[in-house]
């Protein structure tokens, strides 16, 4: 024992003494991996080998009181095949097989050596062989003698031979496959340009994963769109695979160092989470942005009026598309291959509003002939503006004068389209009525505000673009409070006809986002609007706060294989920015409202780039990302189609509205994931069934809601919860005065209606009712009073109005002495 302890021990004691006066670069001492692994027969050896690795501790404590120079290193290594201490075959091959360590070769060891000189650890295990397997031994060790290691794993393949074996092999692929020279094949070119399309880069994929046994899918083009950024992944992602393939085909190969410390031993993992966390924590020293509160929302969506009863459908998980109205135009008469005929469209469905073509201009001080020439989107918008500010509990005059902004996300020039094929004559107004900057400028004029009026087109992604637009308008100080929105209306069949010629259409009608059989969209069309302002000043104003817009971001994705394809690198940016600007754990994000247009190649594209930015924002926060499934992602779209311009909105009102019911409606169609969209490793999942949505730890509930325009604008909105602080729930006992007005009579019960519905679907206050009513609305002509203590005995008394009932107690109606005046219908029959 003395002749095996004695030159590991006291060698290293005098070696130490003998030079601590020296300026020494490092103190390298050579142990064994024995000395953490044990051996059975070699305790002796062990034990010494493990005295050099206290000693480095020891020895590198005392260099940092400068008592010592140079940086001191114990370094556990495996047996060299050229070493002094040598194995005969059949236990070299045992040691493989059973261990998983390969002998180490004299320029391996070399190169190892001079990397471990470079590492701030003090002791490092140094093994060369089957990963599997090493981890597998490595991990037996307990955890408390691998606290201070550092784990070096040495791979098999130089990366620059491995580069030139996928250079060879995926050229030769590619020019199969697009019928190519190889010698035109450029590594750095897009590879689009070479003539790929998604139905080659299914089959490109299929190639790669049948000759290395991977599992690569499709949409993996569409982040690494050269040649060189794939070979790059690819050896990053699969060396081991890759390396082994090679190995196992007779490839000869120069073995280089390669470290892999993060994911080898429990106890490195800790050590190194550490670290970066201090190292990362700095990056999110970000600026602090005051939450911008949502204090009214309105909106009208497909087969819904109003949003209760929009939530009533998603809640049941209900379809709400439908054959194209007759009021629109015959859909038989247009029937047919979009590809093969002139002007036809197998599409015959659609997500539609209710009654479109009615509006009552003289409420807004309009001219009935003025509202002719109107776009209808203008008309619809109006109207769910209007009903925004009365849902925040403002009058019109209270903002009047103010510096309010408007900004409005719209698109579709329809109707324009639809007067000229009508041959209405051209009028001055016309220019008025279909000027999609006058949508905007209209609300910003009827209601005398003074703050920005802007129009947004960033197709698909506008109303999330205005929602940013408006939100950084409020901070830095362009308005103090804005309306946020968009409007989309279907009143053509022109762009049907165009985007089914383009393949982007559902023809059988149902939006089947995240399952294997999407094949497209379903245009729908709704109106949508948030009236946002600071929260410090909806707190001191006393407003009902929806929630809270937490972060919000907007990118595009520069340059992809064509104008119209995602870039999952652009999107996972757009995402991770907004989050990061809202400065949450991502741990606590619990929903993510999709994109999610149900096509099989933009679904699997949409999710990778989602999975990318949570890896970052974990990454940022200094934590492991987390495969706990915390994060439900769902789309709007499968209840209502692709509101398109208004398509955000949708979402936006979908996660306010899950917020406010603490449930999670699911996404429908969904019967089997589409196996390109790949969940595992990952805190994600879909949400397929109707959830309650419960606040974790007391902390507010977090979503995100993101929108991709196909010209390649990307937005992303963080929303959170509101938590309100805590308030007496006692109802005032004393009677209240109920108070309602409007236009004419037929008006007056529409809104007693509207009254109703909205007391029995939500838990209201009486006494807020009565303060909301007299204070946050417009006086009008036809009133209505009632007064009462109960709000049952309300919704008896005003339900008794709406049936005609005479004399009712405590029930008042007022109307004015000149005629009364109907609601105006503008246009009439296909041209509404």
């Amino acid at each position: 024992m003395t002749a095996v302890l004695n030159p590991k021990v006291y060698g290293t004691m005098w070696l130490d003494e003998a030079t601590k006066k020296e300026p020494l670069d490092f103190f390298a001492m050579f142990s064994s991996v024995t000395a953490v692994l044990g051996n059975a027969g070699q305790t002796d050896y062990a034990y010494a080998n493990s005295f050099m690795d206290s000693y480095a501790i020891y020895r590198e404590r005392m260099q940092q009181r400068q008592e010592r120079h140079g940086k001191s290193v114990s370094i556990n290594w495996p047996l060299w095949r050229d070493g002094g201490m040598r194995v005969d075959q059949q236990t070299e091959r045992l040691l493989e097989n059973t261990l998983g360590f390969r002998l180490f070769e004299t320029q391996t060891g070399l190169e190892a050596f001079e990397f471990s000189l470079k590492q701030a650890a003090s002791q490092l295990i140094v093994v060369q062989g089957d990963k599997s397997k090493l981890r597998n031994t490595i991990h037996k060790t307990k955890e408390y003698v691998l606290k201070e290691i550092e784990v070096l794993e040495i791979s098999e393949v130089d990366d620059n031979e491995l580069f030139n074996k996928l250079e060879r092999d995926l050229t030769h692929i590619v020019s199969d496959i697009l019928k190519l020279n190889v010698k035109d094949i450029e590594l750095d070119e897009d590879m689009s340009e070479f003539g790929f399309d998604s139905i080659s880069f299914t089959e490109f994929s299929n190639r790669l994963n049948s000759k290395f046994d991977l599992k690569v899918m499709p949409a993996l083009f569409y982040e690494h769109l050269s040649l060189l950024s794939l070979f790059k992944y690819l050896i990053k992602e699969y060396r081991e695979i890759l390396s082994c393939h090679y190995n196992d085909a007779g490839s000869t190969v120069n073995a280089k160092l390669n470290v892999k410390t993060g994911d080898a031993l429990p106890a490195v993992e800790q050590i190194k989470a550490r670290t970066r966390f201090k190292l990362l924590n700095n990056k999110l020293q970000t600026t602090s942005y005051e939450p911008i509160a949502i204090v009214g929302m309105s909106g009208v969506m497909p087969q819904s009026e109003t949003l209760e009863e929009f939530w009533k459908h998603l809640k049941n998980g209900e379809d709400l598309i439908t054959e194209i109205p007759k009021d629109r135009w015959s859909w038989e008469e247009i029937y047919g291959d979009a590809k093969t005929e002139a002007n036809k469209t197998k599409i015959k469905w659609g997500g539609f509003m209710k009654e479109v073509d009615k509006f009552d201009p003289l409420f807004f001080g309009i001219s009935p002939r003025e509202a002719e020439l109107m776009d209808p989107q203008q008309r619809v918008f109006l109207e769910t503006v209007w009903k925004t500010i009365e849902d925040a509990g403002y009058k019109s005059k209270d903002i009047a004068g103010t510096n309010m902004g408007v900004f409005v996300g719209v698109a579709a020039s329809d109707y324009s389209n639809l007067m000229k094929e009508h041959k209405v004559d051209i009028q001055p107004q016309t220019s008025t009525g279909c000027a999609h900057a006058v949508l905007a400028n209209r609300i910003s004029y009827l209601l005398n505000i003074h703050g920005p009026s802007e129009p947004i087109d960033t197709a698909c992604s506008s109303s999330l673009t205005a929602v940013h637009r408006a939100v950084e308008a409020i901070r830095q100080g362009y308005c103090d409070m804005a309306i946020a929105g968009a409007v989309n209306l279907l009143i053509s069949p022109d762009n049907f006809i165009v985007n089914n010629k383009a393949g982007m259409l559902s023809e059988d009608g149902r939006c089947k986002t995240f399952d294997m059989s999407a094949n497209g969209y379903v245009r729908g069309e709704g109106a949508g609007a948030l009236l946002l302002k600071p929260l410090s000043h909806a707190i001191k104003e006393g407003n009902h706060i929806y929630g809270l817009i937490k972060g919000s971001e907007i990118n595009h994705g520069g340059h992809v294989s064509s104008l119209t394809t995602p870039n999952p690198n652009a999107q996972a940016e757009v995402i991770f920015k907004a989050w990061k600007k809202a400065g949450i754990d991502p741990s606590t994000i619990d929903y993510i409202e999709a994109h999610g247009t149900g096509t099989s190649l933009g679904d699997p594209i949409e999710i990778n780039g989602l999975k990318k930015a949570f890896e970052q924002l974990y990454m940022e926060w200094g934590k492991t990302p987390s495969e706990i499934k915390h994060c439900g992602i769902g789309s709007v779209k499968t209840n209502i189609g692709h509101l398109e311009t208004a398509a955000g909105i949708a979402g936006v009102i979908k996660v306010l509205l899950s917020i406010k019911n603490n449930q999670i409606p699911a996404s429908i169609h969904i019967n089997e994931v589409n196996p390109y969209i790949q969940l595992d490793n990952s805190p994600l999942y879909i949400v397929n069934q109707t959830q309650d949505w419960k606040s974790k730890s007391d902390l507010p509930r977090r979503a995100g809601i993101s929108s991709f325009g196909f010209g390649g604008t990307n937005a992303h909105v963080v929303i959170e919860e509101y938590m309100e602080p805590q308030k007496s729930l006692e109802n005032n006992q004393e009677p209240q005065i109920i108070v309602l007005s409007a236009k004419n009579k037929d008006r007056l019960k529409e809104y007693v209606s509207a009254l109703v519905k909205h007391i029995e679907t939500n838990n209201t206050n009486l006494s807020d009712v009565a303060y909301t009513l007299q204070i946050g609305r417009d006086p009008m002509p036809v009133r209505l009073a009632v007064v009462t203590s109960d709000i049952e005995v309300l919704l008896e008394k005003l339900n008794f109005y709406l049936e005609g009932k005479a004399d009712i107690e405590d029930l008042h109606e007022k109307m004015p002495t000149q005629n009364k005046q109907k609601s105006f219908d503008f246009i009439e029959g296909e041209e509404g």
